[in-house]
């Protein structure tokens, strides 16, 4: 018998050998798909004759591949199925609709949204309430005596800045009586007596209009109450902006009033706010007579031949602040007659030769505060308190942390009484710091007063009395501190 061949049996023990090295891989990597030896075994599931996929996996020294996962990648333009980011070169526009409808205009501060749309091309009745009315041409030459007359209530005239023209002869543009919640915006008014008169209408709004060419006045107010003219523009021809009478609590704010002779004209009106209004040239910018009480003229700017700034006669509680006033004529910035209890603080005022920057003429009980006042040689007075034979002399002012340079006279009080003057800085006058004259019971506290261009005394009183307590100055006349010769402290 032949005898069994080597090679034979060595194939049998080496194909033995692998597979109980195979079995014990399989038991060792615990069905985990971990790599083992170059060969990751890829296990969907455990069930009993699940077929093992195996995937060759990248050599040391191969690069990576990609996994069958997918890989983050740049983000596709969007296919015109998707919604496309705007074009920097189209804008959208709404669709065309056969009558074009304005939006709101919230710039100008009206709302004409909700309101029934109507258009008018001529001068007219706007007579149906809840309406917005919308001028669509320019009306010119319009020989009416009022072109739109607005007889209902909760109306909105919107021109489009067209133009409402007159030939002269008529009384106004827009004309209303007795109603409440009107608003006229965007009107250009030229050629009339008054561009809007309101006799006895509460919360309504006057804005973005212009003013020009009108024999007389641009807002022409009676009785009225809750109201407000903004954002309007009154141009050359307009002899005064805006006028009120009778009527309170209204707010004329953010105007620009151009030339004309007066600005704003109040006759027995209160509790009205003129707020960063600009007159540029109006002779006399803002006057408040006849018991016209408790208004606010705030942070306005006051610039050209004014005469005055702003004028109060026989009224009383105003407060004006925050103003700058320069002017090119020789008018006082600030004029009191007979007013009292005023409030005038913080206001920047460089006044022109031959004129105050301040002055109180038989007034009494107001009060000047933080005020700065830039004044030349041939500026008389910084503040003139009193005039020499009034027959009512003014008393009882404060007059208060004031800086004031330049001026003749930083504060020439001239027949007042019992005025308080405390820690004013005043300096580069010509003739005297603080010039008292035929006063009485003046107090005089605090105050510095140095930089006299010209030797003169400092602080003089000459023909007065009162009593005062450390203020600094070199040289007095007829004044001593208590208890001191002069003032209490000397300027160097």
């Amino acid at each position: 018998m032949k005898s069994l061949e080597t090679p034979s049996i060595a194939r049998f023990l080496l194909l033995a050998a692998i597979m109980i090295l195979i079995s014990l891989m399989l038991t060792n990597s615990e069905f985990t798909g971990k790599s083992t030896g170059g060969v990751v075994l890829n296990l969907p599931n455990l069930n009993p004759g699940a077929i093992i996929q195996t995937t060759p996996g990248p050599s040391p020294t191969a690069s990576p591949q990609p996994s069958p996962s997918p890989t983050p990648r740049p983000t596709p333009s969007p296919s015109p199925s998707t919604t496309p980011s705007p074009s920097p070169s189209v804008s959208p526009s709404p669709s065309p609709s056969p009558t074009p409808t304005p939006n709101p205009d919230f710039a100008c501060g009206v709302n004409e949204s909700g309101k029934t749309k109507r258009f008018v091309s001529s001068c007219g009745d706007l007579n149906q309430s809840n309406s917005a009315y919308f001028l669509t041409r320019d009306i010119i030459n319009s020989n009416n005596e009022y072109c739109f007359t607005i007889s209902a209530d909760n109306v909105v005239l919107d021109c489009g800045n067209r133009r409402i023209d007159g030939d002269g002869s008529g009384y106004a543009a827009i004309f209303a009586k007795s109603r409440t919640n009107i608003s006229v915006v965007k009107c250009s008014m030229t050629d009339w007596f008054y561009g809007v008169e309101g006799e006895s209408i509460g919360k309504s709004a006057f804005s973005c209009n212009k003013f020009s060419n009108h024999m007389y006045g641009g807002l022409q107010f009676d009785r009225v109450t809750d109201s407000a003219a903004f954002n309007n523009t009154f141009l050359s021809g307009v002899y005064q902006a805006a006028e009120l009478m009778r009527s309170n609590r209204n707010s004329f704010n953010e105007n620009s009033i151009l030339n004309g002779f007066v600005g704003a004209l109040l006759t027995r009106s209160s509790l009205n706010t003129f707020y960063k209004n600009k007159f540029i040239g109006p002779t006399q910018p803002i006057t408040l007579i006849e018991n016209s009480n408790a208004n606010i003229v705030s942070e306005n700017t006051l610039n050209g031949p004014v005469n005055p700034g702003i004028l109060v006669i026989n009224s009383r509680s105003n407060t004006l602040e925050l103003n700058k006033i320069t002017s090119g004529s020789g008018a006082h910035l600030i004029d009191l007659l007979v007013a009292n209890g005023t409030s005038i603080r913080d206001n920047y005022l460089v006044p022109a030769p031959g004129a105050a920057a301040i002055r109180l003429d038989r007034s009494q009980s107001n009060t000047l505060l933080r005020n700065k006042i830039v004044g030349s040689q041939l500026c008389p007075e910084g503040i003139l308190v009193g005039e020499a034979g009034d027959e009512q002399p003014s008393k009882l002012n404060t007059i208060a942390y004031n800086d004031i340079t330049g001026c003749l006279f930083g504060l020439n009080i001239d027949n007042s009484d019992a005025d308080r003057i405390i820690s004013n800085k005043i300096a580069g006058f010509g003739i005297s710091g603080i010039f008292l004259t035929l006063s009485s019971n003046e107090y005089l506290a605090s105050n510095r007063v140095c930089g006299a261009k010209f030797p003169n005394a400092d602080i003089s009183a000459e023909s007065s009395s009162g009593t005062g307590r450390e203020n600094t100055c070199d040289t007095t006349s007829y004044w001593n501190d208590q208890g001191q010769t002069g003032c209490t402290y000397r300027c160097s």
